[in-house]
């Protein structure tokens, strides 16, 4: 009978009881519920063999839990959080990371030979299908942004919008304080309206135009999140954060089992979750297919 001697770590979650050469280490850049949630699925996937330990936002924190992590041995290490990446790639050399719960992760720089993992980019052309199959008459979408948008994002959508059928009018702003005027010129030319993932375009009082405008000329109105749809925006695309774990689980337990990190390209969330505000649509006319009913998350 194999025995293992339990190892106590204290971490911000509590006091940890680890296996002394855990195959899979955990770095959680802090503990609240969004993080949280994707370490759960992770340990539904990888099982008791692992060390989870959270730097609680502290670069400091997190090289100490580096060291533990080479000192359990571990194989591979997942990131929760772009802060957590960040410094198990500077400080786990050879020891493979795998990513999660981040957004552009290329444009961020959480890249390397022995880095990959999940994204929270959902790909726009799926984004765009989902939006057609709740308003199947859609033809001429807007779209507004700013430089937060990356170059690489916007050539995405321009090819997403033509696989879809869509004719994309795009209007770009400096600041939110231009998004008004962008959307006014847009009148009467879309038939839908297209907000990729802007904290400038997205702004409350930017935001608060758009859903507006939206409403007063029964324009549908794709949002990048689903916090959004319940501040009046039509639709989003929604990500299951415990799956988004899972996802990343599987990926790690691919390199235990020989894989090199660098032949798994990194990955867009595999399961997402369509959210559509019923007043909203009710407001401008739109009919919801009644199969989506069944399938999506229904705001009232």
């Amino acid at each position: 009978m194999k025995v293992r001697t339990p190892l106590l770590t204290v971490v911000m979650l509590g006091i940890v009881s680890v296996s002394l050469q855990a195959k899979t280490g955990i770095l959680i850049s802090k503990n609240n519920a969004m993080m949280m949630t994707p370490v759960r699925g992770i340990k539904s996937v990888i099982g008791g063999d692992v060390v989870a330990l959270d730097m609680g936002g502290s670069a400091a924190t997190g090289k100490k839990h580096c060291v533990t992590f080479k000192q359990q041995k571990c194989q591979v290490v997942i990131a929760v959080g772009s802060a957590a990446a960040r410094v198990a790639i500077d400080e786990l050399g050879t020891i493979p990371v795998v990513f999660c719960m981040i957004m552009n992760p290329k444009e961020s720089g959480i890249t390397g030979r022995t880095v990959t993992g999940v994204s929270l980019d959902i790909p726009v052309v799926k984004q765009f299908d989902a939006f057609k199959s709740v308003v199947p008459s859609l033809k001429k979408i807007g779209l507004v942004y700013s430089d937060e948008v990356g170059s690489s994002l916007v050539t995405e959508m321009k090819k997403a919008s033509a696989k879809a059928g869509f004719t994309l009018l795009e209007k770009k702003v400096a600041s939110d304080k231009e998004v008004p005027n962008a959307i006014r010129s847009l009148k009467g030319n879309i038939d839908g309206l297209y907000l990729p993932p802007d904290r400038t375009v997205a702004k409350h009082d930017a935001f608060q135009f758009i859903a507006l405008f939206t409403f007063e000329n029964n324009v549908p109105f794709m949002a990048p999140t689903s916090r959004f749809v319940k501040k009046g925006a039509l639709v989003a695309l929604m990500i299951d954060y415990e799956e988004i774990g899972k996802q990343a689980a599987g990926i790690a337990k691919k390199i235990l089992s020989g894989t090199a990190p660098g032949s798994i390209p990194v990955q867009p969330p595999n399961t997402t979750i369509l959210v559509l505000n019923q007043k909203t649509a009710e407001t401008i006319g739109i009919n919801i297919p009644p199969g989506l009913t069944q399938s999506s998350k229904i705001i009232k």
